[in-house]
């Protein structure tokens, strides 16, 4: 019983302890360590148990391992350390936020200049009147067909 319980408790740990890889992670881990106080709370009840348990075989004077004497306390004190953990990577995650937004805005005010960028080229299109030069110009609305495509789909992310 103590192992199972001691894994679900792990599984917690890892969860709230893995790096966010994104805003969108970085949400989805901040929405979950804020309802995981009622998984908590039910483990709670299984650790009574469990430690019920373990009260009857000492009444009966059964004598356990080092191991298995380490194993109940971890138990006993797994919750605690799943709190200790949510408040460091509470901080942890919040300077991941601010960094996440410093880049999104450095990203958007690139994105903004190479739609400036794209504007003053496509307003520079008037001056190509000289049908000679197709190639050039067919080549030129390519490229700026191109980047314009990129832009569509940066744009999604921004909004």
């Amino acid at each position: 019983m103590n192992y199972e319980i001691s894994t679900q408790f792990d599984e917690i740990n890892e969860r709230i302890q893995r790096p966010p890889k994104d805003i969108m992670e970085l949400t989805d881990t901040k929405k979950y360590i804020s309802e995981i106080g009622i998984k908590i709370e039910k483990l709670k009840i299984e650790i009574d148990t469990c430690m019920h348990c373990y009260d009857i075989c000492e009444e009966f004077n059964y004598e356990f391992t080092n191991s298995q004497n380490d194993d109940k306390w971890a138990l006993y004190g797994a919750p605690l350390k799943i709190m200790e953990t949510i408040e460091a990577q509470t901080q942890i995650l919040e300077k991941a936020k601010e960094n996440m937004i410093k880049e999104m805005e450095q990203e958007q005010e690139e994105f903004e200049e190479t739609l400036d960028s794209l504007g003053l080229t496509v307003g520079g299109f008037h001056v190509y009147d000289d049908l000679t030069k197709y190639g050039e110009i067919a080549a030129n609305v390519e490229s700026v067909n191109d980047r314009l495509q990129e832009c569509l789909e940066k744009s999604r992310l921004f909004t």
